[in-house]
């Protein structure tokens, strides 16, 4: 028996919880803007990372300047799931070059904005790397949204951990009813 299979996803969640810093006022949740509800300025003005959200609420998730590497975007969704948003149909060019960067990428990305509809606390994991390893999951991930499993997660985690340039930041938000 494999050391992966006598974890659970929530363990290596864990795991890769606590190799990561505390991001939530450097990345995360923007409000999408609504250019026919507001001008062009507030639609380009620079947004506080939101920890509150309301259930269908259209957001994007925003990564600051000064970011170079290849992105790996993982959720902990509201049902307790782990998806990998980047690369994704969402975010295909995932590499930062260090200019502001919001997901969904539109186009190619097959929505604008992403409507929030489950309600509860949502993780998010970023890392950031110099260049991601040819795992044969991850080559066609920018079709769709991948679910992951215990052994993509571990795979991940002893990635990260081998990367001693890599920046590794977290963050979480709630949806709420209203």
């Amino acid at each position: 028996m494999s050391e992966w299979e006598k974890l659970t996803p929530t363990d290596i969640w864990d795991d890769l919880w606590d190799i990561a810093e505390d991001a939530n006022n450097r990345f995360g949740l923007v409000l999408a803007p609504r250019l026919q509800e507001s001008g062009c300025r507030d639609a380009l003005q620079t947004h506080r990372y939101e920890a509150v959200i309301s259930k269908g609420d259209h957001v994007l998730v925003e990564f600051p300047a000064d970011l170079h590497g290849f992105l790996l975007l993982l959720e902990q969704n509201a049902e307790g799931g782990f998806d990998l948003v980047a690369p994704s149909c969402l975010m295909q060019n995932n590499f930062l070059d260090g200019n502001l960067r919001r997901l969904p990428q539109y186009p190619p990305a097959p929505v604008q904005s992403i409507q929030l509809d489950s309600l509860g606390i949502v993780s998010v994991w970023a890392g950031i790397f110099d260049s991601l390893p040819p795992w044969d999951w991850l080559a066609g991930a920018e079709k769709d949204i991948l679910s992951l499993d215990v052994k993509q997660l571990d795979e991940i985690l002893k990635f990260a951990k081998d990367q001693n340039r890599a920046t590794i930041w977290r963050s979480s938000y709630t949806v709420t009813a209203n």
